[in-house]
């Protein structure tokens, strides 16, 4: 239940802690490899950062019609679209959603599932290589790995009842 505003901030811009979840920088070639030996390329796309202002709280139950802005960031990994963004306004205690998508939290997205949804693994074993601080998540039928450091490390495909398994190489 959104009620109306109760707390803003004065900034709405994307501060340095959160873009640090974004270590490319747009055009990268990605190299994955299975252990069967099938690579698959992914082509990171451009960096879209974007500043809304002064919008509009259109369904909060006060209709109170909150004003807020939001910045944000979007880029195609592959197929898979990140989402980062940050606003400058709460309601009620809960995060603003833009007409019921992702929720503006600061925390990055694939799609409309949280990267930080699991806490990081450490030690994780995938085609024989070992990673740290691995958030791992499913989006769509797909598993995909993701670190701060590197990005996305590697992604489960399951296909016509076959799963493998891809491990970035470069």
């Amino acid at each position: 239940m959104i009620e109306g505003c109760y707390k803003c901030q004065d900034d709405c811009n994307l501060n340095s802690e959160e873009l640090s979840w974004m270590p490319y920088h747009g055009g990268e070639t990605l190299m994955f490899k299975s252990v069967s030996g099938v690579y698959d390329t992914l082509i990171v796309g451009q960096k879209t950062i974007t500043l809304y202002t002064g919008m509009k709280d259109q369904e909060a139950d006060d209709h109170s019609n909150c004003s807020y802005s939001d910045q944000e960031l979007d880029v195609l990994i592959g197929p898979y679209p990140f989402y980062l963004s940050h606003h400058n306004i709460y309601a009620a205690g809960y995060n603003l959603n833009l007409a019921g998508h992702t929720p503006l939290d600061g925390n990055p997205y694939i799609g409309n599932e949280s990267i930080t949804q699991n806490a990081p693994q450490n030690n994780v074993v995938l085609n024989g290589r070992t990673f740290n601080n691995v958030y791992n998540f499913h989006y769509m039928y797909d598993y995909l790995y993701y670190t701060k450091q590197d990005g996305l490390i590697a992604f489960k495909e399951t296909t016509n009842n076959d799963t493998l398994l891809y491990v970035k190489i470069n």
